[in-house]
């Protein structure tokens, strides 16, 4: 394959469009479905359920859906998920619309889009790692984190305007979206074929492996930790808020500018990325959002904490395109879903521990120690990254 520029490369285009259209119409429906259940039942528990089944789901189908990737052609995987996830909103805009949306047909068929999506996002890597040269991966997974910038600020604004008019037109304009990426992952040139060879059996596979590699294993833990102590968020701004008795106006201006920089990290790191190793790129991702928090600490305010979380989403884009170039590369084609749907797990497993911990820090000591708690683990991690020969090794190494 050619090494041109990802703008010339027709097939990365078709498939970022795709995954864009997807995400943005998905994240439409994730903002639209609790706005219709609180409208229609009252009950907030009602709304919390249907959000924990989405969640559940995607979780549980994570590893099944890996092992359906490494066995099947990526192409017909992609298209049998988008199209499936089209069906689900549709139905869900149809039966809105005639008043039969109850709370068993929206858990039912929110559910079944949640396991979907936990196929989804394993698919589109493999398929990545085929449409772009190994040297242009780091920029085209920044590319990736752009369109997931973007969508996160496009898809809640486009739910809330349409379900004001409707409350069917989200998931309508959901299901015509998918509709569309179905049709540009057809429109793909590119073989996307199952792996010629067939690697371990098995819904661990990937687990095994990615614990048995020590550098991605070690890629993984970071991530894991980062985005643990960044769950937090929400309830850190809330609580310095309120200790200052801020408005709710300065609050939302904090996560504003928490999702901006999220979004310029994104911008940048097609061209950061390339200069980065992966060894800096841990050391950035742990060093700097540790010593901002640390800052915060000492000084919590809703400005400091705000500049800290700002800065920290920034540089967390770049260094997480080198660190997912760096997996992709180092995996067999042959594991390829089951190793991205086992680190997307692990990842994100640790996630729904940091609020609850935090909170409990909150109210047994108070923010400013919830802060530097925080901190030292990012520190920690960086130390620990430090003293890794492996991890050392890669210093001049480039994604």
């Amino acid at each position: 394959m050619p090494s041109e520029t990802l703008g010339h490369n027709r097939d990365f285009r078709l498939l970022w469009l795709a995954q864009a259209l997807t995400t943005t119409g998905l994240l439409a429906a994730v903002v639209a479905v609790p706005l219709f259940v609180l409208g229609t039942t009252g009950s907030a528990a009602d709304a919390g359920l249907v959000g924990f089944c989405v969640l559940a789901t995607t979780a549980v189908a994570t590893l099944p859906g890996g092992q359906i990737v490494d066995r099947h052609d990526r192409r017909t995987v992609l298209v049998c998920c988008t199209c499936g996830s089209a069906v689900a909103m549709g139905l869900l805009a149809v039966m809105v619309h005639v008043g039969a949306a109850t709370m068993p047909v929206v858990l039912v068929l929110t559910a079944a889009e949640g396991a979907l999506r936990g196929t989804l996002g394993s698919a589109g890597v493999a398929a990545l790692s085929r449409v772009v040269p190994a040297e242009r991966l780091s920029t085209a997974l920044a590319a990736n984190y752009a369109r997931l910038a973007v969508a996160g600020l496009v898809g809640p604004m486009v739910a809330g305007g349409l379900f004001e008019l409707a409350p069917e037109l989200p998931f309508a304009v959901a299901a015509l979206g998918l509709l569309v990426a179905t049709v540009c992952v057809m429109a793909i040139r590119t073989p996307l074929p199952a792996p010629t060879t067939r690697g371990p059996v098995g819904l661990v596979a990937g687990l095994t492996f990615l614990w048995r590699d020590g550098i991605i294993r070690r890629f993984t833990l970071v991530q894991s930790v980062h985005n643990t102590v960044f769950s937090t968020v929400p309830l850190l701004v809330a609580a310095v808020g309120v200790w200052h008795h801020t408005s709710s106006l300065s609050i939302g201006l904090v996560y504003a500018l928490t999702g901006a920089g999220s979004l310029l990290g994104a911008i940048v790191a097609a061209t950061v990325s390339r200069r980065l190793s992966p060894w800096a790129a841990i050391l950035i991702v742990c060093w700097v959002p540790a010593v901002l928090l640390a800052l915060s600490a000492a000084m919590p305010s809703l400005g400091i904490l705000a500049v800290a979380l700002t800065v920290g989403s920034f540089v967390s884009p770049p260094a997480d395109a080198v660190l997912g170039a760096a997996r992709l590369l180092r995996t067999p084609d042959a594991l390829q879903g089951r190793a991205q749907a086992a680190a997307s797990l692990v990842a994100m497993g640790m996630t729904p521990l940091g609020p609850p911990m935090a909170g409990l820090l909150i109210d047994h000591t108070s923010v400013a120690i919830a802060l530097l708690v925080l901190a030292v683990a990012l520190a920690a991690l960086a130390v620990a990254a430090m003293s890794s020969a492996q991890l050392r090794a890669m210093g001049g190494q480039r994604a």
